[in-house]
């Protein structure tokens, strides 16, 4: 079984900011180099900083995004946020030291009760490599086994996608399965890798 805890670089503390209509607690969680913290509207310029760069997104369905598909994205994100209850966690990595957003990260479940949910994070290419992704996931995963008590965490890949696997690997998860043929992406069928990290048992 994988190992649940989140990586020393990943130490988090989790505030909220509440939502006017029912009252309920968003997240906001910091990390030593980072704020996750809802999209808001005017974040649509920063993500398609990113979006819009074609090697971007080379391994998803997606992309390259044209503004509106990116004004799109960002307005399902802020509506996943306003949810009652939330099942797609759905935030902005924000880098502290400058206040400037270099990606996204999302926690999606089917339902409130599921114990199972999909891990998903993007950084913008300028500030790949520095481990904020890593950073990033691991706070999220730390706050799905905590905070949201769920049982097992999973992510997926392309195949070719070896920066992507890497993350999963330094957040402890085990690859569970190699998906031949998986999905159409950008005109190539492509081998989609699935890892997987499960809570460790809680104390009675």
């Amino acid at each position: 079984m994988a190992d649940a805890r989140a990586p020393d670089a990943a130490v988090c503390r989790i505030g909220s900011r509440v939502r006017p209509k029912c009252r309920e607690a968003l997240p906001v969680i910091q990390t030593q180099r980072l704020l996750l913290r809802p999209y808001v509207v005017e974040d649509w310029t920063r993500v398609h900083a990113y979006a819009a760069i074609p090697e971007f997104s080379e391994f998803e369905v997606w992309g390259p995004n044209s503004v509106a598909d990116t004004k799109r994205f960002v307005a399902y994100c802020i509506a996943s946020m306003s949810e009652h209850p939330i099942l797609g966690y759905q935030l902005a990595i924000v880098l502290k030291a400058a206040d400037r957003l270099i990606g996204g990260c999302t926690l999606k479940r089917d339902k409130a009760e599921a114990q199972n949910a999909f891990l998903g994070y993007a950084i913008h290419p300028d500030f790949q490599c520095r481990g904020y992704a890593t950073e990033a996931a691991a706070a999220l995963v730390d706050f799905g086994f905590n905070t949201l008590q769920l049982g097992r965490i999973s992510a997926e890949c392309n195949a070719r996608n070896i920066a992507s696997r890497r993350v999963m690997e330094k957040l402890g998860m085990s690859m569970v399965a190699l998906r031949k043929n998986h999905k159409e992406v950008k005109n190539v069928i492509i081998d989609s890798y699935e890892y997987e990290l499960r809570a460790r048992p809680r104390s009675a």
